[in-house]
C-alpha cells in the first residue's frame, strides 16, 4: 500500500499544513487487543510505530473496531484523529475538551455497531470506526511546558498561539491499513483538509461539541481563531 505523500507543517496564519516531505512508512502496527471497559464493547486496543526517512519514530495509539485492517476495497471508515491532551486525558482537568471529544467519538463508534451500511467481518455485520492519538501533540504540538505558560486565568484557557502538530503519521496509518474514504468525526475544517489532501475521500463530516458550560470561551475562541465548525452556542460558567 502506499505511504502518504505529504507532511504537515506551518501555514502563514499559524495552522499546520501539508507539504511535499519524503514520506514516512509503518515499520509495525498491533491491533485486536482486548480494550477491559464494558462501555465500549465493540472497540479494541490497537497501536502503530511510523518512521521517518531522518529515523525518527512516531507512536500513535488507536482504539478501533475489529478487523479494522481487513475491509474490503474502498469501504467508508468512521474516523477521529484525537490530540494528545495530558490536560484531560491524564489529569482530567475541565479546562478544554479534548478529553470530551475523545470519549464521545468512542462513544459514537461503538454505539454505531449494527448500523447501515455493514461490512461482513466473519459473521458479525459491523460498521468499522476507527480512533486514531498521536502522541506529540500537546499544547496543539507546541509541548507541555508551553501549553502550560500560555494559561489565561481570566479565560481559564490555555491559549497556545499557532499550531504545529503534525499529522503525516496519522494518515499513512490509513493508508497502511487501506482505509481510502472515511466519515469524518471533528470540529475542525484542517483535519478535513489534511485527510483530503492526502488522497481519502471525506464523504461525511460529524461534528462533536460539549455542552460543558466550562468549555464554552475554549469553543467561541476555536471558532473565531481557528475557523472550527461550532453548531451550538452555550452559556460560559458565570464571572467568565
Amino acid at each position: 500500500m502506499n505511504p502518504a505523500t505529504t507532511r504537515p507543517g506551518h501555514s502563514a496564519n499559524g495552522h499546520a499544513r501539508t507539504t511535499n516531505v519524503s514520506a514516512p512508512t509503518v515499520r509495525r502496527a498491533v491491533l485486536n487487543r482486548p480494550y477491559h471497559q464494558p462501555m465500549y464493547p465493540h472497540l479494541c486496543l490497537g497501536g502503530v510505530e511510523v518512521e521517518y526517512p531522518c529515523g525518527k519514530v512516531e507512536v500513535l495509539a488507536l482504539l478501533h473496531t475489529r478487523g479494522i485492517d481487513r475491509l474490503p476495497p474502498h469501504t467508508v471508515v468512521d474516523l477521529r484523529i484525537n490530540s494528545e491532551c495530558l490536560t484531560g486525558d491524564i489529569f482530567n482537568d475541565g479546562a478544554c475538551d479534548c478529553t470530551y471529544q475523545l470519549f464521545r467519538a468512542a462513544q459514537m463508534i461503538n454505539d454505531w455497531q449494527g448500523e447501515g451500511p455493514p461490512v461482513e467481518m466473519g459473521e458479525v455485520a459491523v460498521r468499522p470506526g476507527l480512533i486514531v492519538y498521536p502522541f506529540g501533540h500537546e499544547g496543539r504540538g507546541e509541548g507541555w511546558v508551553t501549553k502550560l505558560e500560555a494559561y489565561e486565568p481570566e479565560t481559564g484557557m490555555f491559549n497556545v498561539k499557532g499550531d504545529s502538530r503534525d499529522f503525516s503519521s496519522a494518515v499513512v496509518s490509513l493508508k497502511h491499513f487501506g482505509i481510502s474514504a472515511v466519515r469524518l468525526i471533528t470540529n475542525n475544517p484542517h483535519k478535513e483538509g489534511v485527510v483530503s489532501e492526502a488522497g481519502i475521500r471525506v464523504t461525511e463530516v460529524i461534528p462533536v461539541v460539549s455542552d460543558d458550560p466550562r468549555h464554552a470561551v475554549l469553543l467561541d475562541h476555536k471558532r473565531r481563531v481557528y475557523g472550527h465548525r461550532i453548531p451550538v452556542c452555550i452559556r460560559p460558567p458565570e464571572g467568565v
